[in-house]
């Protein structure tokens, strides 16, 4: 097992020295171009919509060309392979500093773009990766970010989700229903599926069945920014890719699995308590959020969305 956290701090460094960015944006853009490293290294992507393709183009094309093929060519690929949840708008991939909103290459950025790209070959291949790798990322970009102190957000250290899963063993089995809603990156999901993929998970005439349900939740504090579920579904990625590996052809059942498992609530304050559901699910597994302070501006919006 790799953890990229070292190489992933020193590309932060690198796109936030010319962007300006917020930690948050920062990341989003390092995990989309791991992401495009990853599927590259795994088989997923091949030919020209390869890592080492696109990185070979050095040779003979301009920094702003590359980053212009990567934008126009590259990115729409792994977004027809992974496509977006329709519901909330999130795929694997969210990274605005290379590549605008409006899905054009921002060409200020090809030299830093190809620099990037440099420390990604200089690593070597991304194929086992600590799993933990995405949570332990998130929180250190998080500890730079000035939002952190709006949020109140803080992240599950491993051991614990661990021992609470090891609790909860006997009843995460083979069709079960599990909810974290309050799922950050999904450890409290991922973490007992992870060692038993082949149980819980067949490749059957070239269809994905699931043979256990997975519902994780998180709350946006708007449509663009914070989407902790983009990292929850990149994480599940990480978790699924030996299968993913071995399965290449069918990288929208695995998206579609991804989009089911994981889902961002920006339509209330509220988060998952906006829409609450009874008797649906077997287990709850989480760690639930709290705050110190302003915990009366919750319960107001409760009483008011129950009249």
């Amino acid at each position: 097992m790799v953890n990229p956290t070292d190489l992933a701090k020193q590309i932060w460094q690198d796109i936030w020295s010319v962007s300006g960015a917020t930690p948050e944006n920062c990341l989003y853009t390092f995990v989309e171009l791991f992401i495009f490293k990853y599927l590259s290294d795994l088989g997923v992507l091949q030919g020209m919509y390869n890592f080492n393709t696109l990185y070979d183009s050095f040779s003979g094309n301009t920094e702003d060309e590359v980053l212009e093929t990567y934008a126009s060519i590259v990115r729409p690929k792994i977004k027809t392979l992974f496509p977006e949840n329709p519901a909330d708008k999130t795929t694997i991939i969210n990274g605005t500093i290379f590549v605008s909103k409006d899905q054009k290459a921002v060409k200020g950025y090809s030299t830093v773009f190809k620099k990037v790209l440099i420390k990604f070959k200089d690593y070597g291949k991304l194929e086992h990766i600590d799993y933990d790798f995405k949570s332990q990322l998130f929180e250190s970009f998080l500890k730079e970010s000035i939002s952190k102190k709006n949020w109140g957000q803080f992240f599950t250290p491993l051991k614990v989700v661990r021992a609470v899963v090891e609790m909860a063993k006997d009843d995460i089995k083979i069709g079960a229903k599990i909810c974290d809603p309050a799922c950050g990156v999904g450890k409290f999901l991922l973490e007992p599926v992870i060692t038993k993929l082949d149980q819980f998970y067949e490749i059957k005439k070239g269809k994905l069945i699931p043979k256990i349900t997975i519902h994780g939740y998180d709350k946006g504090f708007d449509k663009d920014e914070q989407k902790t579920i983009i990292l929850a579904k990149a994480n599940m990625l990480i978790y699924f890719s030996d299968i993913i590996k071995e399965n290449p052809g069918i990288t929208t059942e695995f998206a579609q699995l991804f989009n089911d498992s994981f889902l961002l609530k920006t339509n209330s304050i509220l988060g998952t308590l906006s829409e609450p559901v009874e008797n649906e699910y077997d287990l709850i597994v989480t760690n639930p959020p709290y705050v110190t302070s302003g915990s009366s501006n919750l319960k107001e919006e409760i009483k008011r969305t129950e009249r």
